[in-house]
Parts: structure tokens; C-alpha cells; sequence
């Protein structure tokens, strides 16, 4: 990038993405740059990613035949205003996307200098002998994050066991790319009292001894409150936000 904003590890990010999103140069301050790409840029869990931005930079990845129709979308706008309703809305009305199908991220990261482990509530590694267990917390909540979720990424689970059953659970999955992500769910009648803490924790040193960069990721409208105060905690810092196509 233009600017010396970033530390090693951002570096190490930058690189990455701007790679991803076909950015061989620098990006300027109060920029918007669009770029025209083959196929969507998807990002962790495969969901397309139609904007992303860092800090004042912001980078709209745009399939083949639609830069026009974006550019006259977001005329007038700015770095920030791209990242409100309105921006998702003129940029999913590009794509021919449903509104109700748009998402706000923001992106987390954490390395091993910030990071601040959070010890207790008997945070394990789940293994084949807790397979019962994690199949009842399977059944009981199928739409959350588990300890089997996204089975194509290759997921390492975490959890805190209450009472005989999964109170919470971490997973990491395992992508073929620099950054390894964390998922977390905790039972609704076990929450605030630091079991997310405990099994984030967890799986971010075990990111960290594997050599990847522990990545986090929450909704940022509405903010997700409970989720940035866990990362947060640990010593997670905010890397970019990123506007995306939910998956059907």
C-alpha cells in the first residue's frame, strides 16, 4: 500500500488480499477502486465478497459486464458511505441480488504479541470420545455453529462441558490459506459467563502454534456486541470490513 499503516503481519494480510482482488498497486487515501474480475472473489465461508475496505481504502470487486452499471451505482459516494445501508443496497441492485441476502462484516486478527489467553472453565479439545455429546448439541441446535459445522474446511473443535452437556463450542477451520477462522456459539442459558472467552482462547493458541494467522469475523449491522467484546478481550484487532452476498 501507499502508506506505512501496517505491521508485519498486516503486511502478510494486505498481500493476500489485495492479490485476491487483482490490486498489483497502491491505493490511495479516500479512494474507491473498482476492479474487474473473472469470477466472484469469495472469501471464508465462500460467501461473495462485493466491497471491502481498509480503513479509508476500499476495494469493489465487480464481474465482467457490470463496471459500469457499479460505477454509476456508488457515483457521488464515499470510502464510508459505500459501507452503510444504502452502499449494500446499491451494490447488491448491481449484482441482482435480494436485499435480505446482503451482509456487513468486520474482520478481526490477532498474532502472538497481542494475544492475551483467557485460562478456566475446564476448555478442552473435543475428541471421538465426546462424539455423543457433540452429536446432542447437533440435534438440539442445528443452525448454529457446532462442533461438525463446515466439515469441508476441516474444523478442530473446542468446548466447555456443563452439567454432562456442550455448553460451548469453538471451531477453527483449517482453509488452504494464511489465515485459519474461528466459529463460536454458546447455549443461550450459559452465556456471560466466559465459556466464549475460554474456547476462542483455545483455538486461537492452537491457530498460533500452527503457524496461521487467527482470523475473526462478526456482523457489523447490527454490531454484534457480545462477539467483538470476546475477540476483543483476547486481543483481537480490527483488520478491514467487508460487504458480501449471504449463501443461499
Amino acid at each position: 500500500m501507499t502508506q506505512n499503516l501496517r505491521e508485519s503481519l498486516e503486511v502478510i494480510l494486505d498481500s493476500f488480499w489485495l492479490g485476491r482482488l487483482y490490486i498489483s498497486g497502491g491505493l490511495y487515501e479516500g479512494s474507491i477502486e473498482l476492479v474487474e474480475v473473472d469470477a466472484p472473489v469469495n472469501i471464508p465461508p465462500r460467501w461473495p465478497m462485493i466491497a471491502m475496505k481498509w480503513g479509508v481504502f476500499c476495494v469493489i470487486p465487480v464481474e465482467t459486464g457490470k463496471v459500469k452499471a457499479a460505477r454509476e451505482a456508488l457515483r457521488g459516494f464515499t470510502v464510508e458511505e459505500v459501507f452503510t445501508g444504502r452502499g449494500l443496497r446499491a451494490l447488491l441492485e448491481v449484482h441482482g441480488v435480494m436485499q435480505d441476502r446482503g451482509a456487513h462484516w468486520l474482520h478481526l486478527h490477532c498474532d502472538e504479541g497481542r494475544f492475551k489467553p483467557q485460562r478456566g472453565n475446564g476448555a478442552r479439545l473435543l475428541t471421538e470420545e465426546d462424539r455423543m455429546l457433540c452429536d446432542r448439541w447437533t440435534k438440539e441446535y442445528p443452525r448454529a455453529i457446532g462442533p461438525y459445522s463446515y466439515s469441508y474446511a476441516n474444523p478442530v473443535p473446542f468446548g466447555v462441558v456443563e452439567d454432562g452437556e456442550l455448553a460451548s463450542v469453538a471451531i477453527v477451520l483449517r482453509y488452504d490459506l494464511p489465515l485459519w477462522e474461528i466459529g463460536v456459539e454458546t447455549r443461550p442459558d450459559c452465556r456471560g459467563r466466559g465459556y466464549a472467552k475460554s474456547v476462542v482462547s483455545l483455538a486461537t493458541r492452537y491457530i498460533l502454534e500452527s503457524g496461521k494467522i487467527p482470523w475473526y469475523y462478526i456482523d457489523a449491522e447490527p454490531l454484534n456486541v457480545a462477539s467483538i467484546h470476546v475477540a476483543r478481550a483476547l486481543g483481537f484487532v480490527e483488520y478491514a470490513e467487508t460487504l458480501n452476498i449471504k449463501s443461499i
